[in-house]
């Protein structure tokens, strides 16, 4: 019958509840049990194979394994390559290399490794060969241990060319799992790699007799030298290739646009351009002016609306490789505005005042002659408001002088009048017929002022007011793209929130005003020194009026080693029961955790892998690899081996009865709880 796993109480963390169909024995008190495998005739025979028990203990982090550092997006493929050559006698590396069946030999295995570090007991009298390349997730100083059984060697190139390793550490004789301390060869000297480039490595490994074992780790940028901060992962690693050639970055970009000199609000193109035999893979993203863009070319983006000098950047990236960036310039001029009225904005009284269908009749006229003749453009046929109103009206002829003419009945009475081409103001010298007194003249319809207003003399259409010499947009500013700033730390190296730990950045070389920007969001603006303590990828650009330099080489600000450690939590396993059939790693940091299933378990061609996950079920045709999990609830996750064509159910407890068609076969769980 099918039974609960029950909740497990540790220290205010509840485990999730599962449904798992098979045959159990309760062992010791209600939250134990022991685990029984079976197949479908083991329910009619009630005969099963215990499977073990499943312990987990807990632990208190010791550090921030991982410091939390800010780095760069840059990784590995994921893997490296490893080879085995079985039935070589003795335990140094002179002696692999010097054996009959030697690393020049066909090997008796080839495979891949997620991770740098081998199982325990695979076997006896062999020896084993790893390369690829490791792809610094940020640039600084970075320190490799080896620990193995029996000896080893860690090479390490200073570029991606095999032909410049150099022997960075090693065992003599040997040393227990992780066992980091024993030789003084162990571990290798600070070594400065930069951030996204692809380093050739390779090991080798002896093994004799008795337990066989191997491991490199590392401490990245920041991170503490006395011991390694975790196993160099399979996210910087990449498969090294049989021709000797690594994964390339053999790729240039250039940004350009399709109009240079655009005309403001005007639409333009944004072109990057790569050339080279590696831009396949190559992704983009785009900045500048409120622009945000993935895409290789970016179509119809507005101009800015104001004159001046405008720059446009694109990074690319690919998996591997630095990051390029371009720029491109774009000039906007002046724009082509025709002169013709076709919408004017007035007051006509004051709100709540009589007298308002005084408007209608009234006109906007044009004249070229200097006022010997006018020419009626638009008639307004409503009444006023007493309040600021826009009138538009079709009108494509250019005049050099416009006024507004008093109905029949009207005396003027504007309090404020503007003469537009669209959304730009037309100007002039103001001209008119004289009001009652200076008090209520003409130019009171030009001062800007709403509470002031102009009212005629005599009632009719002898009272106008008016511009002459009308024109249109100015001539825009013109200036040269200043030298993007020089930024360097001037005070503290390493920050941390949560102590006020900060670091203090200086830009230099601007003759402008410093705009600071964390991970491409602007961060401050109008200071040439910016004080933070929050880790991330600082830069500055220079701003010189409307002018804009490139953004500056990036600064990386990494947290302090340990900085909140104390709400970390970490997962531990005391057993792990059959590595044989789910052998699960846990890796990554609070919040953030990756699963992967090392376990040698074999399938038929016929059958998939289920993971479960409560409700979560993860299908694969090869075992687990960092599955996430975002949490720090304990779980539990089940392994079953399912026939294909069996579909996913919507919960446990209908795929559990999918399981009893002769379908399915359920291997082994494993429970993390965090603390």
């Amino acid at each position: 019958m099918p039974f609960n796993l029950k909740p497990i109480n540790l220290a205010n963390k509840t485990a999730a509840s599962y449904t798992v169909k098979g045959k159990y024995i309760r062992q010791g008190n209600a939250e134990e049990f022991l685990l029984l495998r079976g197949t479908p005739q083991s329910v009619n025979l009630n005969k099963f194979l215990m499977r073990g028990q499943v312990k987990v203990s807990i632990a208190k982090a010791e550090s921030d394994l991982n410091n939390n550092a800010r780095t760069i997006n840059c990784s590995g493929t994921g893997t490296a390559s490893r080879k085995r050559w079985t039935n070589i006698a003795g335990l140094t590396i002179s002696e692999l290399l010097s054996a009959t069946n030697n690393l020049t030999s066909s090997p008796s295995t080839n495979d891949q490794i997620l991770q740098l570090e081998t199982e325990s007991n695979w076997g006896e009298n062999y020896g084993q060969f790893i390369q690829g390349y490791i792809t610094a997730p940020q640039t600084g100083t970075y320190t490799f241990w080896i620990a193995s059984d029996d000896a080893s060697e860690f090479w390490l190139s200073t570029d991606s060319n095999p032909s410049n390793k150099v022997k960075r550490a090693f065992v003599n004789g040997w040393t227990g799992s992780r066992e980091w301390t024993k030789e003084p060869g162990q571990k290798s000297v600070t070594i400065t790699l930069t951030a996204c480039q692809q380093y050739y490595f390779e090991i080798l490994h002896k093994d004799y007799d008795g337990g066989d074992y191997l491991a490199v780790g590392w401490a990245k940028p920041g991170q503490d030298t006395n011991s390694p901060s975790e196993v160099v992962p399979g996210s910087v690693l990449s498969t090294f290739s049989e021709g000797g050639t690594p994964l390339t970055c053999n790729f240039t970009i250039s940004a350009t646009n399709s109009n240079s000199t655009p005309e403001p609000n005007s639409s333009f193109n944004l072109i990057a351009a790569c050339s080279g035999a590696d831009c396949n893979g190559v992704s983009y993203s785009w900045s500048g002016n409120g622009v945000a863009g993935s895409t290789q070319n970016l179509s119809n983006i507005t101009a800015p609306s104001s004159a001046g000098n405008y720059i446009y950047s694109v990074t690319a990236s690919k998996v591997g490789c630095a990051p390029q960036i371009s720029s491109t310039t774009i000039t906007v001029g002046t724009t082509t505005v025709s002169c013709a009225v076709n919408m004017v904005k007035l007051k006509f009284r004051q709100v709540n005042e009589c007298c308002m269908e005084r408007l209608i009749g009234a006109k906007i006229q044009g004249s070229n002659n200097g006022g010997s003749s006018w020419t009626d453009i638009y008639t307004f046929t409503g009444n006023g408001n007493g309040q600021m109103t826009e009138y538009s009206f079709s009108n494509s002829n250019v005049y050099s002088s416009l006024r507004f003419l008093a109905s029949s009945t009207g005396w003027g009475e504007l309090g404020e009048l503007e003469f537009y081409n669209g959304s730009t103001k037309l100007s002039g010298t103001p001209f008119g017929s004289p009001g009652n007194n200076t008090s209520d003249n003409f130019d009171k319809a030009f001062d800007g002022d709403l509470g002031t207003g102009w009212h005629g003399a005599a009632v009719g259409n002898v009272n106008y007011a008016g511009l002459q010499n009308i024109s249109c947009a100015g001539t825009p500013p013109v200036c040269t793209t200043p030298v993007a700033p020089s930024i360097a730390v001037t005070q503290g190296t390493t920050v941390c929130a949560t102590t006020n730990q900060q670091v203090t950045l200086t830009a230099s070389g601007c003759n402008g005003s410093i705009t600071w920007f964390k991970d491409n969001v602007q961060v401050a603006t109008g200071q040439a020194t910016y004080t933070t303590s929050t880790p991330g990828s600082y830069t500055a650009l220079c701003a010189n009026g409307t002018c804009l330099s490139v953004k500056s080489a990036a600064i990386i600000v990494a947290q302090t080693t340990g900085c909140g450690s104390s709400s970390d939590v970490t997962p531990h396993i005391a057993q792990t029961g059959h590595p044989d059939h789910v052998n699960l790693t846990i890796t990554g940091t609070k919040d953030a955790w990756f699963l992967t299933d090392n376990s040698t378990a074999t399938k038929g061609s016929d059958e998939d892998w289920w993971y479960v996950n409560g409700g979560d079920i993860t299908i694969t045709d090869t075992p687990l690899v960092n599955y996430p999990y975002e949490s720090n609830y304990p779980f539990t996750i089940i392994k079953y081996k399912v026939k294909k064509g069996v579909q996913e159910t919507a919960s446990n407890d209908s795929m559990i009865g999918t399981f009893d068609k002769n379908n399915s076969l359920a291997i082994y769980n494993v429970t993390f709880i965090f603390e």
